[in-house]
């Protein structure tokens, strides 16, 4: 029975390789019937349980997880590579499981239908549109800056903690991740559980990078899976936030991704826009940068390589690089900025 029960499983692969590529060419099936109606009870349903709990009860899992195949691993040590077939196919039944569990809990909202195309917005824009979209950034983050900055050349001092800033994103609030050490050396700033639902956040991160990450986070956790709709989320919910220093942390969030994009089109003009920009907003562009250089480690090359693979399989074609195309919906947006 146990061999009949794995063969099945492993078999299952099958079924499931062909209802993914339908759903990616099906994306109104999936927007109705899991996006609309599936996802949002699972999704409240989670909350519903875990939100109580301050921890993230995810990491926990893992650490569990982990742990357990560790001392597996260590114990049948001298058996591992007895009956080698019989192992791989096991592996890859319980692979179909989590696959099919990860699907159903979170994946299959990577093939709703893209914002872009819901709204009609193009991907592509002029140079010109891309300056006019930064120079509205860039006086809305000056004009922050003046009003929460002791002088032109010194930081913002956030006054509340990190927690307080999740507190006030929300009312299902993104966790500081149990496993930041790690993440940091990794190279990411946070991530979302797809089996328990929560949004997980890098708690080492400098608090300019961590309040927009909650709020893409806390997008992610709502079903938004593509990343540059995540990062169009996190700036929607906090650059018109009661809170002045949300605020800021969201249009500097916007004006990074802007610069990078015009730096590519045009390092002179935005080498120029940089030299007139405050100071202190550079300090702190620089204290980002120098937080990620001082936590990078041999690995991560191949840890980007895995994670922009991963995008792709999930149907987000430009990998990491999906990321900066929060522009195009930036600039699409920039008369409401």
């Amino acid at each position: 029975m146990k061999r009949i029960t794995t063969a099945v499983l492993v078999f299952s692969w099958l079924p499931q390789w062909f209802f993914i590529a339908w759903c990616r060419n099906h994306p109104l099936w999936v927007d109705h019937y899991y996006g609309n109606t599936l996802y949002p009870w699972l999704q409240s349903a989670r909350i519903y349980f875990l939100e109580r709990l301050a921890f993230s009860f995810g990491d926990l899992i893992y650490l569990a997880l982990l742990s357990g195949i560790g001392v597996l691993v260590i114990h049948f040590r001298k058996k591992l590579f007895q009956n080698l077939w019989e192992r791989l196919f096991q592996g890859m039944a319980m692979l179909a499981v989590v696959h099919l569990f990860y699907q159903l809990s979170w994946g299959l909202n990577y093939y709703r239908t893209p914002l872009a195309v819901q709204q009609n917005i193009p991907l592509e824009y002029e140079e010109w549109e891309l300056e006019s979209t930064l120079a509205i950034l860039i006086q809305k983050t000056e004009s922050l800056h003046d009003q929460l900055s002791v002088s032109d050349s010194t930081p913002v001092v956030f006054p509340l903690r990190k927690q307080d800033y999740i507190r006030l994103l929300g009312n299902t609030p993104a966790k500081k991740s149990l496993w930041s050490w790690p993440l940091t050396y990794m190279g990411y700033a946070g991530y979302l559980n797809p089996f328990t639902g929560e949004a997980q956040v890098n708690s080492l991160l400098p608090m300019l990078s961590f309040i927009p990450t909650a709020a893409h986070e806390r997008g992610h956790q709502e079903g938004i899976a593509a990343e540059n709709e995540a990062n169009f989320h996190a700036f929607l919910t906090t650059y018109q936030h009661d809170n002045k220093y949300i605020r800021y942390a969201a249009y500097c969030f916007a004006l990074r991704y802007c610069w990078s994009a015009l730096y590519r089109l045009n390092p002179g003009c935005a080498n120029e826009r940089t030299q007139k920009l405050r100071s202190g907003i550079r300090k702190e562009y620089q204290a980002q940068q120098a937080f990620w250089n001082a936590h990078r480690n041999p690995l991560q090359p191949i840890l980007d390589k895995v994670y922009d693979r991963f995008l792709k399989a999930n149907g987000q074609a430009a990998g990491q690089k999906s990321y900066s195309q929060v522009v195009a919906l930036l600039v699409a947006y920039q008369t409401e900025l």
